[in-house]
């Protein structure tokens, strides 16, 4: 996905970060949704982040931690490869090393 207007990326990520907090576990229990709705908020990053974050102060979170620790590993490993790959690709006139 290429993007040529940085600030328009800036304002659609910042909408979708805004969107996936409101829509995460943190303000309503995972528990009180119906099966369809924690199976749609087990794609949600913040979902995961907030389960690692409770589970310290012994809040249950309807999943298991290792799961959350595995689906973020996975993402940041993604994440980590595409910025490389779109770094690599990219054109600078004097090279840093």
């Amino acid at each position: 996905m290429i993007m040529s207007n940085l600030f328009l990326a800036n304002g659609l990520f910042q909408i979708l970060f805004m969107i996936f907090i409101i829509f995460s576990p943190s303000y309503f229990s995972m528990q009180s949704l119906s099966k369809f709705f924690q199976i749609c908020l087990l794609f949600n990053p913040v979902t995961h982040i907030l389960n690692i974050l409770r589970s310290p102060l012994m809040i249950p979170s309807g999943f298991n931690i290792k799961w959350s620790y595995l689906y973020l590993i996975v993402m940041s490993i993604l994440l980590f490869l595409y910025i490389a790959k779109r770094v690599k690709k990219t054109y600078v006139l004097e090279k840093i090393f």
